[in-house]
């Protein structure tokens, strides 16, 4: 499992725009959030403030800012078997959204009914029940704590 300060919550951080100044504006409040005041993302975090409070939005270099620096740094914050970006069917709709693709390649315990997790058990479990609704939950000797679901 990554190290994380906070874990992102699946869905939307920015809807409708494809405006640098919008975006850069809505990654850079989510990355002070995840963050939760520590150093590590400090720079880039003062960089985008940066952007923001000089209006610089049309340049080379604002753009590498956001498409590479941003969607990386808020990339490290995805909770397991997820990813940061646009969603799928929908390029102007940013956020963090489970991997669709998690059953084929899923290393954990995958189960159609949670009474099938042993009770010891410790790891990831994917639950899939028969109406094809999915969760992905971290479970330490029987106690589980949802990552995220599909539903």
């Amino acid at each position: 499992m990554k190290k994380q300060f906070n874990k992102a919550i699946i869905g939307t951080i920015s809807h409708c725009t494809m405006r640098e100044e919008d975006l850069i504006e809505s990654f850079i409040d989510e990355l002070v959030h995840l963050n939760n005041n520590k150093h590590t993302y400090k720079s880039i975090i003062n960089e985008g403030k940066k952007i923001i409070k000089k209006g610089e939005y049309d340049t080379e270099y604002t753009s590498m800012f956001l498409n590479e620096t941003l969607f990386d740094a808020l990339n490290d914050f995805a909770p397991l078997y997820s990813y940061f970006g646009s969603s799928e069917g929908d390029g102007s709709d940013f956020g963090f959204w489970p991997c669709l693709d998690t059953t084929d390649d899923f290393e954990g315990l995958k189960v159609s009914d949670l009474s099938e997790i042993p009770p010891k058990y410790t790891g990831e479990v994917l639950h899939i029940n028969d109406h094809g609704n999915t969760s992905l939950y971290y479970s330490k000797k029987g106690e589980l704590e949802e990552i995220w679901a599909i539903v």
